[in-house]
């Protein structure tokens, strides 16, 4: 459930770069769970994944005006990411998680897309504000500029689950925890301690009658 979500998201911010220009970036950063499950999952199960990916994006287009629904092009748009998915989870199974690699591979998704109505390719137009991005399009071509977007996606997740990682390692997590533990145990002990005084209060002292 969680995952389908994730790439619910991941398609719906990628359709908001393309549609919207104030949002470009988004898709600097929207295709880090098509990454995640193409690094973790086995190749028939990131397969599948592209294609839930490329069906919320299709539907996600077709709401926002950028593509004229048919048939043939349902298909189409779950069956490019789905393919992609698929080979670059076997890629990785077989050398690792290469950011450099995936972002190669993408283009052929930008060059498969091009029939589908989008010219300038996928990815290439949510970078023509940035100058780099601007004049890697005019002189290698729209498809390098794409690629240059999925290798930041995809070094971004390899920098995030290295950082999880070396936390792990680190033992911070686990002291973290012990930290919460201990202090919550202590915070019963004090709550128990002076739920004890008001259960038992002291008695009031005794007045003794002076003696004349």
């Amino acid at each position: 459930m969680a995952i389908g979500l994730s790439l619910g998201l991941s398609a719906a911010l990628t359709t908001a770069a393309l549609v919207i220009p104030d949002l470009w970036w988004l898709a600097w950063v929207s295709l880090v769970p098509l990454f995640a499950v193409i690094r973790a999952f086995r190749p028939m199960r990131a397969a599948r994944c592209g294609l839930f990916w490329g069906a919320c994006f299709y539907g996600m287009a077709v709401g926002a005006g950028v593509v004229v629904p048919t048939t043939s092009s349902l298909g189409l748009f779950a069956a490019i990411p789905g393919g992609y998915a698929l080979l670059a989870a076997l890629l990785t199974r077989k050398i690792g998680f290469n950011p450099l690699l995936l972002a190669l591979g993408w283009i052929l998704v930008e060059i498969a897309f091009k029939p589908l109505g989008f010219d300038q390719g996928l990815l290439a137009r949510t970078g023509q504000e940035l100058v780099a991005i601007h004049w890697i399009a005019r002189v290698l071509g729209y498809v390098f500029a794409a690629a240059l977007v999925v290798a930041v996606n995809a070094a971004l997740l390899a920098l995030l689950s290295r950082a999880r990682l070396t936390l792990a390692r680190s033992g911070v997590v686990g002291a973290a925890a012990r930290c919460v533990v201990r202090l919550s145990s202590q915070m019963m002990f004090f709550e128990q301690l002076f739920a004890r005084r008001r259960t038992h209060p002291r008695a009031p002292p005794v007045h003794r009658r002076s003696v004349v």
